[in-house]
């Protein structure tokens, strides 16, 4: 038998000088087993003058950094302890435009084309996001990718959690997510590829499954004993089939206000080990952490709140180390099908002109953030496509 439970103690020492509190959300508290000469940079983790700067890989000048892969963040993480820091944004007229990590390098883009050519290459025909409104945003771009190469698309469902789901647990107590919807598209070229791309909601790691299913779906999946994200996996994904590429997005914006630190280690050992044990080794998972959050551009009652006396980002920021300690030994094995990402509550740090509301960023973030995750996948094909 799996055990989904998870250590109960949260060692806070190496992350920040807080206290943890013990009161947690009751019904969260157990969880069963492009060239412009006017460039601004914001940095972000390291100072420039210890960063490695400018495409030098292309210019030939200095050492040049490679492009960012999973072989490269494996190596950063091995190194480093935690999933990659540090780089800068460039900003051209007043944009966005570019992020550069410190320890690699992001093309400028990566066409539509060449992500349903590295797609088609690779096998992936499903893929799936699963998390809160921030998943919905990289679920969007995502599909605006995948449409624009494969303009024959069709929406085959759009309701509130799952196709088959009641909507309790977005209209009620603490689990409200208006954007915490299900939401799939199929995409097909003309020589007969089939990509399909769900969108899973989830306001919470732990949800009771009395929340979200009536008692006669209960009874008819025997589902008594689950929570949601356990019947995500083990009836949901098992049913309709298990994606090529899965995408999570642990909702920790809401987990910082549903549980303490101790209840929300043993949610995302729950939440981890139950992807371990469900997935297939053909599934490959990518974990997508939390994004900075600023205050003053919250809404005037969600400002200057504390979380078991910690600002949000801290604990944020511990919630992502959280999760780090699960997926790092997973992150380091080659044979894995687990892969980390950026640091993206550090990559957003210096980003609070883009926040829209303190919680979410404009869309371009969300734009570039899934533009280099598909770097990052198809990294090895567009080597081979560039005839390095």
């Amino acid at each position: 038998m799996v055990d989904v439970m998870g250590d109960n103690n949260v060692d806070t020492r190496r992350l920040a000088p807080i206290s943890v509190a013990t009161a947690g959300l009751k019904t969260m508290e157990n969880p069963p087993e492009p060239q412009d000469t006017n460039v601004d940079r914001y940095t972000s983790g390291h100072t420039q003058d210890t960063m490695l700067r400018g495409n030098s890989r292309k210019s030939g000048k200095g050492s040049p950094k490679p492009y960012c892969s999973n072989s490269v963040f494996r190596d950063y993480v091995s190194s480093n302890g935690y999933f990659p820091q540090g780089g800068y944004w460039e900003k051209r007229s007043g944009q966005l435009y570019q992020f550069h990590p410190a320890a690699c390098e992001f093309r400028a883009n990566i066409s539509a084309s060449s992500v349903k050519r590295c797609f088609k290459s690779a096998g992936i025909r499903s893929v799936v996001v699963v998390g809160d409104s921030h998943a919905g945003y990289y679920h969007r771009h995502l599909g605006t990718i995948f449409y624009t190469a494969m303009p024959n698309s069709t929406k085959l469902f759009s309701e509130r959690l799952s196709y088959k789901l009641n909507a309790t647990a977005v209209t009620s107590k603490a689990l409200k997510c208006s954007s915490c919807i299900n939401v799939a598209f199929r995409y097909r070229d003309d020589s007969g590829y089939t990509l399909f791309l769900e969108r899973v909601g989830g306001m919470a790691i732990f949800i009771p499954v009395s929340y979200v299913l009536t008692a006669e779906e209960i009874r008819k999946e025997n589902a008594g004993n689950m929570g949601y994200t356990e019947y995500l996996f083990k009836r949901h994904f098992k049913r309709n089939g298990f994606p090529d590429l899965l995408i999570l997005a642990p909702p920790f914006h809401h987990t910082i206000r549903q549980a303490n630190l101790t209840v929300a280690n043993r949610q995302i050992a729950y939440y981890y080990r139950l992807v371990k044990a469900s997935i297939p080794d053909t599934t490959r998972v990518y974990w997508i952490t939390a994004i900075s959050m600023f205050d003053d551009r919250k809404k005037i009652e969600w400002r200057n709140k504390t979380y078991e006396g910690m600002k949000a980002n801290t604990k944020l920021n511990i919630l992502n180390h959280l999760l780090f300690k699960r997926l790092q030994a997973d992150i380091i094995n080659n044979d894995t099908s687990m892969f980390g990402f950026l640091d993206l509550l550090d990559a957003s740090k210096s980003l609070h002109d883009w926040s829209t509301d303190g919680v979410h960023l404009e869309q371009i973030w969300y734009e570039l953030i899934d533009n280099y995750l598909l770097q990052v996948i198809c990294a090895n094909y567009l080597l081979d496509e560039e005839g390095n």
